[in-house]
């Protein structure tokens, strides 16, 4: 198989598995803030990304194990699911908690502007 062939088929394994623990992490997050809002614990076992990320290689490991998978795809699998476990971890690990989406805070003004300033007149103090 030409190389460029092995580096396509690399391809075709690594980006739909990223993209999909991408979009799993996303439904995981939401459903968190969502349990957060209910008062509800929402622990790491509640999370799909838990089983997707530790379920791809601890299949690449059986398959390895089996001689179910060889070669190169063999090496594609155990990449992509060590690659998952990895950001499963490193998530868990620094993950701070998001909150609400950004507001800017604007604090009420204590002196507002003269009756005159605002609407095309001005004002100016010294």
């Amino acid at each position: 198989m030409p190389e460029w062939m092995k580096v396509g088929a690399d391809a075709l394994v690594g980006a739909p598995a990223g993209a999909l623990d991408q979009v799993i992490q996303n439904q995981d997050e939401k459903r968190r803030r969502e349990a957060e809002a209910a008062g509800t614990p929402f622990n790491l076992w509640k999370h799909y990304g838990t089983y997707y990320n530790y379920g791809v290689p601890v299949l690449a490991i059986a398959g390895v194990a089996l001689n179910f998978l060889k070669g190169d795809w063999a090496t594609r699998l155990m990449t992509a699911g060590f690659q998952l476990a990895g950001r499963k971890v490193v998530h868990t690990m620094t993950k701070a908690t998001q909150a609400t989406p950004w507001h800017r805070y604007t604090p009420p003004n204590p002196n507002p502007p003269p009756s005159g300033a605002g609407r095309g007149g001005s004002v100016l103090e010294f």
